[in-house]
């Protein structure tokens, strides 16, 4: 199961596209696959113009779920890694993917969903094949469960994916980076971004940000090697068990 977690504000922000990203997603998705997907959403406590997503789920007896979380809007953008982080606590126990978008996207291709639920969900991070990070990162349940669901502290999952990747990547030869073909564009204005901009202004903090993603880093690699019984980590094709003697 995959669960889409991200935080919405309709009032006020033109460059949102919630129902248009909706629509997209029932448009490249079969019954079977829409199943097995939750959406859990955060919305602003004074956004009023959530009525008009309100009267588009009930007019369009949807055959998946969504969950609506609405709270005081507080630190804005620079919140929204505590936003994933709570609503991460009320996924369905069932799910082991957790996608991390928001309400600018739009997806662009099928079976999308069956590729990403027939992928190693052992410690695996998704995103698209063109790319060296994911703007809308999907992480395996055991990924974010050795982060102990804690989204870290930049306000982006992109900033958060990619600085456990590098850090994985630096330290222990790990590579949790599993890219499949694209499936989704970004449809606001900040859709013409040059993604290779976009990382460098991302990484520019990471040094500053290190030790916490060193620690975070740390515990992924020693859930790793926790799991060496599981009989599914045999089928990675990455070095995740270098000698640890290397790395003390």
């Amino acid at each position: 199961m995959i669960s889409f977690l991200f935080s919405c504000r309709m009032k006020g922000n033109p460059d949102h596209n919630l129902i248009a990203l909706i629509k997209s997603f029932i448009h490249f998705t079969t019954p079977e696959e829409r199943k097995q997907c939750e959406w859990l959403i955060k919305f602003d406590d004074d956004d009023n113009e959530i009525i008009e997503l309100k009267k588009f789920l009930e007019e369009g007896d949807l055959d998946f779920t969504i969950k609506l979380f609405t709270w005081a809007r507080n630190g804005g953008r620079n919140s929204l890694h505590e936003v994933q982080s709570l609503l991460y606590g009320y996924i369905n126990p069932k799910s082991t993917w957790i996608h991390v978008i928001a309400d600018d996207f739009v997806f662009t291709r099928s079976n999308f969903v069956t590729d990403i639920l027939k992928s190693d969900s052992n410690f695996t991070l998704i995103g698209l094949e063109d790319r060296g990070y994911d703007l809308a990162p999907c992480f395996s349940r055991k990924l974010l469960d050795a982060c102990c669901g804690y989204f870290g502290t930049q306000p982006n999952g992109d900033g958060f994916s990619s600085a456990i990747r590098t850090t994985l990547l630096k330290k222990y030869d790990i590579d949790i980076g599993l890219e499949i073909e694209r499936y989704y564009s970004r449809s606001s204005s900040n859709s013409g971004e040059d993604w290779e901009d976009n990382h460098n202004k991302i990484m520019k903090n990471f040094d500053m940000l290190n030790r916490i993603y060193q620690l975070i880093s740390k515990n992924i690699f020693l859930c790793m090697k926790d799991s060496k019984n599981d009989q599914s980590i045999h089928s990675y094709k990455r070095n995740i068990y270098p000698d640890p003697a290397k790395h003390r």
